[in-house]
């Protein structure tokens, strides 16, 4: 596999970019190279398969939409940082939408769930000043009402 970052990421932004507008079924090694605007066969450099694919989109996603670290110093709100992700995910439209198919791939293909990168996605939660971990039902709840809101 390829070991350039830069191309890489690109052709990472080039997959969510195809997944958000033509969904799962429309995300396919020649259509991240024709988004990306590389020779087809490139991605395959890079992604040995539309699985590894996924997964390395779910990672991108989360690169995109991870707050800056200046905005957790100090004490931390959680509206506050909830209002600052909504305006991410305003920002970043299609990554909201990929993540959003990546969760629609793993609930349509049910035997392949387990093995989905969006079944593994976490919720957040405050374990202590500064910290945020997975599974927390009340800041999953605030996301969930974020993400469903967020276009509306």
């Amino acid at each position: 596999m390829r070991q350039n970052p830069q191309r890489r990421a690109a052709l990472l932004d080039a997959a969510i970019e195809v997944l958000a507008r033509e969904g799962s079924r429309g995300l396919t090694l020649r259509a991240v190279d024709a988004e990306a605007g590389v020779p087809t066969g490139t991605a395959s450099n890079y992604f040995a398969n539309r699985a590894q694919l996924l997964v390395q989109i779910l990672h991108r996603t989360r690169e995109r939409l991870v707050p800056d670290p200046a905005d957790l110093t100090g004490p931390l709100d959680t509206k506050v940082l909830l209002g600052q992700l909504v305006d991410r995910m305003r920002r970043e439209r299609s990554v909201h939408i990929a993540m959003l198919e990546l969760r629609l791939e793993g609930t349509r293909r049910p035997n392949s769930r387990r093995s989905s990168p969006a079944s593994r996605a976490p919720s957040w939660r405050r374990t202590s000043p500064g910290t945020w971990s997975p599974d927390c039902p009340e800041t999953g709840r605030a996301w969930s009402c974020c993400t469903s809101r967020c276009w509306g």
